[in-house]
């Protein structure tokens, strides 16, 4: 970084001679509005040069973004445009965003300098800049100390699949596992903290936000549209100090585009594919950003709707293509920025999905093929209003944030292979969220806090109702939880390259639990308070800029709850306990993310989970909730990336996994059950090659290879049911014009038919023939036009 005024003559100087050939060169861009740090490393990476952001108070400044054909330097100066930042080229690939000053004026007729060697900045300048705010703090990712995975929009990644939502994550992540029963409707596990397969009342496993909200509590992955997301972050590992309860395995923060307050835009994407012996899908999604007053006002909104063509047919019922899915939503953005300082965002979301039939088939009937007389139908309404207020306090920035949350669920199973022919299953699920946030970080270098508190007041209302033409049996639940918690963090330097960082969080619970089961007249309730202190410890070091380890000790719980157990003589009811998740891991990153060749980054880790809650199947075919033992989890996870031209990247990844219930309430024989739906491995290879055809042309080709390895279904001799164990092939083109993307992409290219998981209704799950299938061989053609 440049420190004086001298020193910066020097560089202006080498900038003549140096700098000619980056100032010259042109780029076709189209980098919507974000953080100076985001715009930044999207133009390095789209014109194949390092442009650093060291100071990270630059870096969260907000940028307009950059759309045209400039040559480097416009783009920058274009991006930069009332940051109060600029660009400084200290090579030819090597720029640096740093604060604006005072320029030394040059004579236009002074001789052409020498060619002046410039010494590199130091190591703590050329550190990866890419921040992860989903820690609450301003950490770069090279300085956190744990296991932190950043996704962006490279290659077109949420053109091809922002319409899938979550489960686009599962298949680019290994170490991010899901059941499969349909959007909307799936449970999410990281690094194998899995509790089970089926869904019942527990709290989520892996914390979900949009933003700084929290998106569930007790209910499935809603599975938002990951259409204008700027990125997002992946936390590994419990998360219980600074997100509470129920980020055992971690969380994922899904981080939209902010409203851009200094131009308009619009864009709007199209989507068409064909499935192997399925339906034909469609879909879109369409972006405006309006500036109400320039420069401090604007709106943002974001609406898509998509089908989702079926391929299981049921002939009994005269229907194809049955598990269609159709989805439609929007979520609208206004920012009032600069009042005093003070920066409001209001949003509003809004998503619903439905899935005409469920999406398993029989391993004894042909293949695609369920021919079952009832239908089995899925709903989910999701909405969601928030607002979040900011204001920067020198060096610290307050932020606090409210949400509602309103969910609707409905669930129907065939009943008939317990009951007589005819009979179903459902389940209404309203789901009540009120959640606030207050914090105060802040910190700078090598060092970081955060303090605040936060409140989450949960309302679960559950009707459960079995019946034929003549008869109907039902049991409501009315679950209340408030959990209240203070919060902190720090980070501080402490030797040469050395950072520690301890973390508490104070919590108080306090839920109870009302049954009321009609056919027998009688009612359960249950109430408890509980008080807990969830604590981390990590240490950092990082040597150079090139090299960072880490050793990192972190909790994670679940408060306990009430569970329902049919029996021979009607519904009984039952406590759980909490359960606690301990978790050790030691972690290295070697290369720059930003100038190096190769990177790796790698983590081993060890976890001991006590009074598991999981959501087991009764035998009569009803889910209901239990402490079934202690686990043990032992893993590692890995990723290299191989920069091997300035055009060409390809990424490794590989997760290794073994959990097991060594105390195992599940099995009769006292063995060590695996943990559900989690393979011992797995791993993804892909490669991206973007080059430049034309002046305003580049072509994008992607391709990547995943394996899936051998799972089970659930713990104890009546679930071990296999699943997995499968390979899979996708690739495609992008060809850009411009502000026009076009993308032709197959999955599932070799069209294999594997089982990804061996569920798909309760009542017949213990016959041990349940199967869903991979969706067969799809074409997609996706369009993008930018304004």
């Amino acid at each position: 970084m440049v420190r004086d005024s001298g020193a910066f003559l020097i560089v202006a100087l080498a900038i003549g001679v140096i700098g000619e050939r980056a100032h010259a060169q042109t780029v076709v861009l189209d980098v919507p509005p974000g953080t100076v740090g985001s715009v930044a490393s999207r133009i390095g990476s789209r014109s194949g040069i390092t442009i650093t952001v060291p100071d990270p108070s630059v870096a969260v400044r907000h940028s307009p973004g950059v759309r045209g054909r400039f040559t480097i330097k416009e783009a920058l100066v274009r991006a930069l445009a009332g940051t109060g930042s600029e660009a400084v080229f200290y090579e030819a690939s090597l720029v640096g965003i740093v604060r604006s000053r005072a320029r030394v004026p040059i004579p236009l007729t002074m001789a052409p300098p020498p060619r002046i060697a410039v010494p590199s900045p130091a190591s703590d300048d050329v550190a990866p800049d890419i921040l992860v705010t989903a820690t609450k703090q301003r950490i770069p990712v090279s300085r956190y100390p744990g296991t932190v995975v950043v996704v962006d929009d490279e290659g077109s990644w949420t053109l091809r699949n922002g319409a899938q939502g979550t489960a686009a994550l599962t298949r680019s992540t290994p170490f991010i596992q899901s059941t499969d029963l349909g959007q909307g409707r799936d449970k999410l596990f990281i690094r194998g903290v899995a509790d089970s397969s089926f869904r019942g009342q527990t709290q989520a496993a892996t914390g979900q936000y949009l933003g700084d909200v929290r998106l569930t509590y007790s209910a499935p992955d809603p599975s938002l549209n990951l259409y204008d997301m700027e990125r997002i972050e992946i936390l590994v590992g419990p998360q219980a100090p600074l997100y509470g309860a129920g980020s055992l395995g971690g969380v994922i923060r899904l981080v939209p585009q902010a409203p851009d307050t200094t131009a308009p835009s619009a864009r709007i994407a199209l989507n068409l594919a064909a499935t192997r012996f399925g339906g034909i899908s469609r879909g879109f999604a369409a972006v405006v950003n309006l500036p109400v007053v320039k420069d401090h006002v604007a709106a943002r909104f974001v609406s898509y709707g998509a089908k989702q063509a079926g391929y299981i047919d049921a002939p009994v019922q005269a229907r194809k293509d049955i598990n269609t899915t159709r989805s439609h939503g929007h979520r609208a953005a206004l920012r009032v920025g600069d009042i005093d300082g003070w920066t409001i965002d209001l949003g509003d979301v809004r998503q619903i999905q439905k899935i005409a039939d469920g999406q398993y088939t029989f391993s004894y009937g042909p293949s695609l093929t369920r021919d079952v007389p009832l239908r089995q139908p899925f709903t989910n309404h999701y909405q969601l209003h928030h607002i979040t207020i900011r204001k920067q306090l020198g060096e610290a920035e307050l932020t606090s944030t409210t949400a509602r949350i309103t969910h609707r669920l409905l669930t129907r199973f065939d009943a008939t292979p317990v009951f007589k022919a005819g009979t179903t299953f459902d389940e209404h699920d309203d789901i009540d969220l009120l959640e606030h946030e207050t914090r105060w970080s802040g910190g700078r270098d090598q060092s970081s806090w955060v303090a605040g508190v936060s409140g989450i007041r949960s309302y679960s209302d559950t009707l459960s109702q079995l019946y034929d033409n003549q008869t109907r049996i039902s049991v409501a639940a009315n679950r209340r939880s408030l959990d209240s918690a203070t919060f902190g963090q720090l980070t501080a330097p402490f030797g040469e390259g050395l950072s520690a960082t301890i973390g508490g969080r104070l919590s108080y619970t306090n839920s109870t639990a009302t049954v009321v089961q009609s056919a027998l007249a009688r009612s359960a309730r249950f109430s408890r308070r509980a008080t807990r202190l969830s604590r981390m410890a990590a240490l950092g070091w990082k040597p150079t800029s090139d090299v960072s380890t880490f050793l990192r000790y972190e909790q994670g719980y679940r408060a306990g709850g009430l569970g329902v157990f049919p029996t021979e003589e009607g519904d009984i009811s039952q406590t759980y306990n909490p359960d606690t998740l301990d978790t050790i891991e030691i972690g290295i990153r070697l290369g720059d993310e930003r100038r190096g060749r190769v990177t790796l980054r790698a983590a081993a880790f060890v976890s001991a989970w006590a009074d598991v809650q999981a959501d087991i199947v009764t035998i009569v075919g009803v889910t209901a909730t239990a402490n079934v033992g202690r686990g043990t989890i032992r893993g590692l996870d890995a990723e290299v990336v191989w920069r091997a031209s300035r055009d060409l990247t390809v990424r490794a990844d590989l997760f290794v996994n073994d959990g097991r219930l060594r105390s195992s309430a599940m099995s009769s024989s006292g063995r060590k059950d695996r943990l559900p739906n989690v393979p011992a491995t797995g791993g993804r290879l892909a490669a991206i090659l973007r080059h430049g055809i034309a002046t305003r042309s580049t072509i994008v080709l992607n391709g990547a290879v995943r394996y899936v390895g051998r799972s089970f279904l659930g713990a104890g001799e009546a679930l071990d049911i296999p699943q997995g164990n499968f390979l899979l092939a996708e690739g495609g083109a992008s060809l850009e014009l411009g502000s026009t993307t076009i993308n032709l992409q197959v999955e599932n290219l070799l069209d294999v038919r594997g089982n990804t998981f061996a569920y798909g209704n309760p009542f017949s799950a213990l016959e041990r023939n349940q199967i869903t299938s991979l969706r067969p061989r799809t074409i997609k053609l996706s369009l993008k036009r930018s304004f």
